[in-house]
């Protein structure tokens, strides 16, 4: 990896940047434990674009983030119609957006 690729990584995304991975991201995902999926951020980006865009940013100057948004919630998702054993059940994780 050369140091311009480096630094892509390693620098916060613009504003601009944040909105275009939400546009990549499936919107009817399940929500995560802060009850939002990725449909109300984009539908709501004109109002929550600059906080979402300051949380992003603090995160990438203070290399700190908040504990609650680290958690997610796991769902058993059953395989079968019926089941009986918890084998017949496939974890997954819902994890926030934000």
């Amino acid at each position: 990896m050369d140091a311009i690729q480096d630094e892509n990584l390693t620098s916060a995304p613009s504003k601009e940047g944040i909105f275009n991975i939400l546009k990549n991201i499936r919107g009817n995902a399940a929500p995560g434990p802060d009850g939002f999926n990725v449909t109300f951020y984009r539908m709501a980006w004109s109002w929550i674009g600059d906080d979402v865009f300051n949380l992003v940013r603090n995160f990438y100057l203070n290399k700190c983030i908040a504990k609650s948004m680290k958690k997610a919630n796991i769902v058993l998702i059953s395989k079968k119609q019926i089941c009986s054993l918890s084998l017949d059940y496939r974890p997954i994780s819902l994890c926030n957006v934000s």
